[in-house]
Parts: structure tokens; sequence; C-alpha cells
């Protein structure tokens, strides 16, 4: 793999000598830009019947790749979508060629429960959080996890959150394993369960109806949660130190660094709740992404890390690697065009759509000086 990296490597000094005219290059990243999708272009359907379990009326996730959670008691909508590898479909979920997060937005306070019943439906390996609590004065995602390093956070119907280790890697990261606990029948410890019942219309599954399966088992999961709380709303951070750090916590986290593309290691067997995800289109263990709509930040850092790992399969492929391959992957337009059919509104200003093509060129950098000290 190491020494695939010699044509990225060409391809940077190229790009570094090259003559390139900075007003120009800027013009055509507005143009790129400008002619991303602007409009829904699926059906939302879903998210228009429950309305009152969205933070923002106007940021929607289409119906086709909605998660529906449907293996604990409670409500099936969220606001979070299924976005894949650009060049996959869920036909490929089977021979386990997966690559893919879910992006969701920041919760509510109706909807903290519905967060951690997200991730444990989808025994997700690591969850990032790219979004202050508060930003403005403004609240732009519920908390739910503890207020103390030590602390518990007791959400309705039986759910406990718990604080197993802390670290802070890196200025503005925020690391946190935690164990997430599901115990049914325990009491609500707040008035949390109340907001919730104003918030529906009726019991039939449309604006908060309950959704209608059994009663679910004790259930425990481990989850990584990785916060950066220095990247602005509608904005970027002033380097991209940060985020790719962020970027490479969550590769150790999931596993992607020495496992195949499903998180998994080489050679493991086939879960029954992994049968059960693919028979449903979606592969185990997903990642979840969110800051606070689930598209700006959100769709900024999914789109780096999707960029980022086409050029590993390059590099892991047995086949001559070329300078157009690597021009055809690093297309930032059109993974964010993809990602805009996947979400709505993904990498939402200019400003982080630049950002984009900033941390993938100082990331190729890095892993191409890398990938040539080890020779």
């Amino acid at each position: 793999m190491q020494a695939k990296f010699g044509p990225v490597s060409r391809f940077l000094q190229q790009h570094e000598t090259a003559s390139h005219d900075a007003e120009r290059c800027l013009n055509w990243a507005i143009m790129e830009f400008n002619s991303l999708p602007s409009r829904p272009q699926f059906p939302q359907q879903d998210a228009h019947d429950n309305m009152g379990l969205n933070r923002y009326c106007n940021v929607l996730p289409y119906d086709y790749n909605r998660v529906h959670l449907d293996t604990f008691p409670g409500n099936p909508y969220i606001n979070a979508s299924i976005i894949r590898g650009p060049q996959q479909n869920f036909s490929s979920v089977a021979a386990g060629d997966t690559f893919y997060f879910v992006a969701s937005q920041g919760p509510t306070r109706v909807t903290r429960t519905d967060m951690v019943r997200l991730i444990a439906q989808l025994k997700s390996p690591a969850v990032i959080m790219l979004s202050s609590l508060v930003e403005g004065g403004r609240e732009k995602v519920a908390n739910y996890l503890p207020d103390t390093p030590t602390g518990e956070l007791h959400l309705d119907d039986g759910w406990t959150i718990q604080v197993v280790r802390e670290t802070f890697p890196y200025e503005g990261v925020h690391v946190r394993d935690l164990r997430i606990s599901y115990h049914p029948g325990a009491p609500p410890s707040s008035t949390a369960s109340s907001k919730r019942r104003k918030e529906k219309k009726n019991d039939t599954g449309v604006m908060g109806g309950t959704h209608p399966c059994p009663q679910s088992p004790s259930f425990t999961h481990t989850t990584r949660h990785i916060a950066m709380e220095n990247w602005p709303d509608f904005g970027v951070p002033e380097t991209t130190d940060g985020v790719r750090h962020i970027a490479e916590e969550l590769t150790v986290a999931v596993g992607w660094s020495d496992k195949n593309q499903t998180g998994r290691p080489a050679g493991s067997t086939t879960t029954l709740r992994d049968e059960t995800s693919q028979e449903c289109g979606l592969p185990p263990d997903p990642p979840i992404v969110h800051c606070s709509a689930g598209i700006g930040r959100t769709g900024t850092l999914i789109a780096y890390m999707l960029v980022l790992r086409g050029v590993e399969r390059l590099a892991s492929s047995t086949d001559p690697v070329s300078v157009h391959d690597i021009e055809s992957v690093l297309d930032v337009h059109r993974t964010v065009t993809f990602l805009r059919t996947c979400r709505w509104g993904c990498v939402q200003t200019l400003e982080q759509y630049l950002f984009a093509y900033r941390m993938i060129y100082e990331g190729l950098r890095e892993r191409a000086a890398a990938a040539a000290g080890k020779k």
C-alpha cells in the first residue's frame, strides 16, 4: 500500500510547482459550489409527518435512505440519513464492500432518547459531534451525555449513559468512552417523558406515535464519543489540524485502519444482527456524525473522509494507479454532489467547500510524506 502513494506524492509535487492563478482558482471553486444541487431531490414525506421531531423544519432527511428506529420501543422516526461511498450501492452489502456513515441532526430535548436508540440500534462504534451544545446563545444540541466525567445520565424508557473514560487528545477535541445501557421498565428520571407526550399528535405512528415492536431485553453497548468544540456554525476552524485529527480518531475507533471495509476483522463471522442489517440495506456498525442540522460541518467531514478513503482504495489496489485515477478520486464537486443526493444541503457554505479542498490537500500531503519516510 505504501508504494502506491508514489503517484500521489508526484501528483502533489506537480501541483505545488505548477503556476496557478489564485483568483482564477477561487472563481472556479465558486462556480463549482454554485452548480451544486440546491433543492431537495427526493421525497421527504416521513419528515413532514413527524415535523415536531426535527430540530429545523428546512433540514429534512429523504425517505429513501432515512434510518428507521425499529429495534427498541419508541417512535420509528429520526432525522438521520445513510451515506454510502459514492461508488457503492445497497446490493454490495452482502459482498462486504461497504464504507458508510449515518449523518444525523443534533438531538432536541424531545429526541435525546431517540439519539441514544439510534446509537444502540446501529451498534455504532463511534459518534462524532461537531457542534457545541450552545452557540451564540442558542441551543444547537440537547445534551445527551452526563454532565460530569464520572456521572450517569438517565433518560426515558430505561436508558442510561455512563462515561467510562475521557481524554483531551488535541486542542478543542474531547473524547469519551461511553457505556449505554437499556433496562426496560425502569422509571423515567425527569419530566422529559411528559414533554415528549405533548409533542405527539396521536398513537398511530404519525408525529410521535410509538412503534409497535415487542419489549426488548436488557442491552449494553460501548461507543466512543468524539466531540469538536471549536468549529463555528456555518464557518470553519482556523486550521484543518483538529478536524483531521478527529478523522484519525474515527478511523481508529471504527477499525478502518487495520480491518476490512466493513470495520470487522478479516475472516470474522456474520452475526444475526449483521444479517438483519443487510436485509434492510444497512451494513453493520456504522459511525454516526452530527452537528446541529447535520449537513454543514457534518457534510464537510464526511466529504473529506470519502475522498481520503477513495485514495486509500487506489493505494491498496493491485492495478496500476495513474494521475487520471487520482484526479477522479479527488473530484470534490462530484463527492459533494453525491452527498446532497443522500442528505440535502451537505456542505452548506462556500467557506466549508473550500475547507474540504484544503483538508484533502493537507491530508494527502501528510500521508504522502509518511509513506515516503517508510521506504
